[in-house]
């Protein structure tokens, strides 16, 4: 995957189902995800950055389902708004709060995903006018308890490269 700067979303599925399914199978069948795509979207013809979606299902599952030591659930939606391709990852974990202080117990692991994914962002934003965007949403229940964390990642539907 390193060797190509884009994806179609057809593809990315694929690999993102297939990343899911092992990383379910090796936690005993605790994560749910659902897919969503807008029909009006060609999934074989729209492009998004290779390797951008995998980071923030990993961090989903690793930093807020995992801890939950019960069933998680990732949903993936796609749709377009405005000639760019909006995708929301949003997961039902404990939050970004609970997930840093759990962090802290095991300060021998730095997470860097966040920080390369901006880092790319900012890469592919060089050759794009339209520019990548990235957002992260922390979620509550009506009783003020996290309930998950959102994901927000925007991309130009004529998605520019160095190649």
């Amino acid at each position: 995957m390193s060797s190509v700067d884009k994806i179609s979303i057809a593809d990315e599925i694929k690999y993102i189902t297939n990343y899911v399914k092992l990383q379910d199978h090796r936690l005993d069948e605790q994560i749910d995800l659902e897919i969503h795509v807008d029909p009006k979207i060609n999934q074989n013809e729209v492009f998004l950055p290779c390797m951008m979606l995998q980071p923030i299902v990993e961090n989903a599952i690793v930093h807020g389902i995992v801890p939950k030591q019960d069933t998680g659930k990732i949903e993936i939606e796609l749709a377009v708004q405005d000639r760019m391709l909006c995708i929301c990852i949003t997961d039902n974990g404990i939050g970004r709060e609970a997930a840093a202080a759990q962090k802290e117990k095991y300060a021998k692991h730095k997470s860097y995903a966040t920080q390369i994914l901006r880092d790319r962002i900012d890469i592919f934003n060089y050759y794009n006018q339209q520019k990548l965007a990235f957002s992260i949403e922390d979620l509550f229940d009506a009783a003020g308890a996290a309930s998950g964390t959102k994901v927000t990642l925007e991309v130009p539907l004529e998605l520019k490269t160095r190649n």
